[in-house]
């Protein structure tokens, strides 16, 4: 489909207008320079082997020569070789060999133009320019970010076990509970379970009796969870026993706490995550300092308020 609408918008007369209009500035714009040998020369080697996609360049084929310019840009009878040599490829309606290459020529001519446009469009358009800049700038600060400090704090074990050292005490875990949550949309139910709950009674033997094979009426979560558990609301108290029915997240839930475990300490694998983040920052900042120190930074204040007032 969408090489079928390509072929029929390139063909559409609005489009070659356009086109041709665009090929001719890009001609001008780049000081194309032709060589009227170059299409006789390739007129004369071309052969019945084309339409067969057998042909080849002869022996005493002059690829050196320059096909034509643009601005200080050399492009050889090699290069459109090349591209002959890959259209025989496609079908093509068979015709006289010379508007075969002059067709072909177009064509060539028209698609190094455009990769010549691309390839110095940052050197045209200041946007881009400001743009890809800004993008270099971006890859190269990433690559310095990892080396100096994100792959430096990773692998940098001694560090990270001395800094978890230094800093214990921002590592712990808050008040949990060993807690089974339980939730559904029907209100009854949770009642039905809240009381089974409060009777001691299994999660597995509360199951048979509330949910069946067909529907599953309420749902349970067994686990060791802090107050900022999803299924638990924001004002949820820590107290071992059964909770009040309560409602939330649109559902009916009920909570029994077995135990609650006090502010813990965290051993250094169950904080490493954290760790790793905070050595990093660690890092980054010991990296900073030591570039402020090395490499002193003027501001033009004139400037800067003059920036502030025109983004405002």
């Amino acid at each position: 489909m969408e090489a079928e609408l390509k072929a029929k918008v390139k063909k559409d007369s609005r489009s070659v207008v356009i086109n041709n209009s665009r090929f001719k500035k890009l001609k001008e714009k780049y000081k194309v320079k032709d060589n009227p040998e170059a299409l006789r020369y390739f007129t004369s080697i071309l052969n019945e082997d084309y339409y067969q996609r057998s042909w080849n360049t002869p022996e005493n084929f002059e690829g050196s020569k320059v096909l034509f310019t643009m601005n200080d840009q050399k492009v050889t009878y090699k290069d459109f070789a090349e591209f002959l040599y890959n259209t025989q490829r496609r079908r093509q309606a068979r015709q006289p060999f010379g508007k075969l290459v002059a067709s072909n020529y177009k064509d060539f001519l028209e698609s190094k133009l455009t990769q010549y446009q691309e390839d110095n469009l940052e050197f045209e358009n200041e946007e881009y320019a400001l743009i890809l800049n800004e993008y270099r700038d971006g890859l190269l600060l990433f690559d310095l970010m990892e080396s100096k400090v994100w792959n430096a704090a990773r692998e940098d074990s001694t560090g990270l076990e001395n800094y978890y050292k230094q800093h214990q005490d921002k590592y712990f875990f808050d008040t949990r509970a060993d807690a089974i949550i339980a939730s559904s949309a029907n209100k009854k139910d949770i009642k039905k379970v809240a009381k089974m709950l409060g009777n001691n009674e299994s999660i597995e033997a509360i199951k048979k009796q509330i949910n069946s094979e067909k529907a599953i009426s309420v749902s349970f979560i067994k686990d060791t969870v802090t107050t900022s558990h999803q299924a638990l609301p924001k004002d949820f108290k820590m107290q071992k026993g059964v909770s009040k029915v309560f409602k939330h997240n649109d559902a009916y839930s009920v909570v029994k706490v077995n135990a609650v475990l006090p502010k813990t300490q965290k051993t250094f694998e169950e904080a490493k995550g954290k760790v790793i983040s905070d050595f990093q920052e660690y890092k980054e900042k010991m990296w900073l300092d030591e570039l402020s120190k090395k490499y002193k930074v003027n501001v033009n204040q004139d400037v800067l308020k003059q920036v502030k007032k025109d983004l405002n």
